[in-house]
């Protein structure tokens, strides 16, 4: 998730295990263990492109960082405070409840968190929430804010902490549900419309948990079928599933290289090869979809790694260098992403107008 949502998120549990002995110095302290995982990026200046993107939600994103580095906080925050009422154990017990709450927090986006670190880095993602959700954030925050308005004794302070901690809770289980419900309507959808797919990546559009997008993966035509789908769209409505074609041919020989290597683990395989003006091979992880939120054809994927080989021609891919595309925020945007969670399927082109009236953009019938 987001830095800001992780203070709050420490916060709250700096001021859950030790706010009644601290005070608001378990809330501060509560938003620095929660920002403690994230500091990982700090090495990112020692290490290439490859090993960066590994390194993300690596070690300090495992349950053994949150169980070997909790008493290490502790120890630190008792010197800085030997004569509070707050003990070594109550501040262990705020770096371990930042840490931990923080990896699992992660866990639920779709970046990919490795959990079990040193064991497996396996990139676990549930992806349930957006990266920055306000329905989250908000609640939590709001409580921690609330709370440090008391004195350290009353329970006015602990009452406000727990009802945003509960709230935000109740909002994360609520995603997961939806998660599991958008992902039966997407399965029951792709197989009325006939169409074959070997797996099936869902996830929450921007700044919601209404409106979803999937990626079901087609891999003997060597492509993804992409649709979204908003829980507020008129019944019986037709999801549109548009192809994009993989091109795996454009990297065929290079698979073992390490560079591919390690965007294939990040992907998970869901992703599209196309070469830009440049004749650049761009290797672009479709989870993170689009900007124009698979909205219209007007977007640039949002995970998008121009490859480097060691020499022309070669398919030895040795790095990447991310490009990032336009973000700049546009009120249009909002309206359009507003629109569609509401439940209103624009037709953005002429293939998506003839679907929404009953056919669709499938060559193969039936659809």
């Amino acid at each position: 998730m987001d830095s800001l949502t992780q203070i709050a998120l420490g916060a709250a549990m700096g001021e859950a295990a030790a706010g009644s002995r601290a005070g608001n110095k378990a809330v501060l302290w509560g938003a620095v263990a929660g920002t403690i995982p994230d500091l990982d990026i700090l090495f990112n200046a020692f290490v290439d492109s490859v090993d960066e993107l590994a390194m993300h939600r690596g070690i300090s994103h495992s349950f053994v960082f949150s169980v070997l580095a909790a008493p290490v906080f502790g120890w630190l925050v008792r010197r800085v405070h030997p004569n509070g009422d707050a003990t070594f154990r109550d501040w262990t017990l705020v770096g371990f409840l930042s840490f931990v709450t923080h990896i699992l927090l992660d866990y639920l986006t779709i970046y990919g968190t490795q959990l079990f670190r040193p064991f497996s880095d396996y990139p676990a993602a549930l992806g349930s929430v957006f990266i920055i959700d306000p329905l989250y954030t908000v609640p939590l925050a709001f409580g921690v804010i609330m709370a440090m308005r008391f004195a350290r004794t009353d329970i006015r302070r602990r009452r406000w902490n727990a009802i945003g901690i509960t709230i935000s809770s109740v909002y994360l289980l609520f995603s997961i549900a939806a998660k599991f419900q958008a992902v039966d309507v997407f399965e029951k959808e792709l197989a009325r419309q006939q169409i074959a797919h070997d797996r099936l990546f869902v996830a929450p559009m921007p700044l919601n948990t209404v409106l979803w997008m999937a990626l079901a993966e087609d891999s003997a035509n060597d492509q993804l079928w992409v649709g979204l789908y908003s829980f507020l769209d008129p019944d019986g409505a037709r999801i549109t599933f548009r192809a994009i074609p993989r091109n795996s041919n454009l990297i065929a020989g290079g698979e073992s290289s390490r560079a591919l290597s390690r965007l294939f683990w990040f992907s998970h395989g869901y992703y599209h090869v196309d070469q830009n003006t440049n004749g650049e091979l761009v290797f672009n992880d479709l989870r993170f979809g689009r900007s124009d939120g698979w909205l219209d054809e007007t977007g640039q994927y949002i995970f998008a790694f121009v490859l480097q080989e060691d020499r022309p021609g070669s398919k030895n891919f040795v790095g990447f260098e991310r490009r990032a595309p336009d973000l700049t925020l546009r009120g249009e945007q909002f309206s359009r992403l507003a629109r569609r969670i509401s439940g209103q399927l624009e037709a953005a082109n002429a293939n998506e107008a003839k679907d929404t009236a009953g056919e669709c953009n499938r060559k193969d019938p039936p659809c």
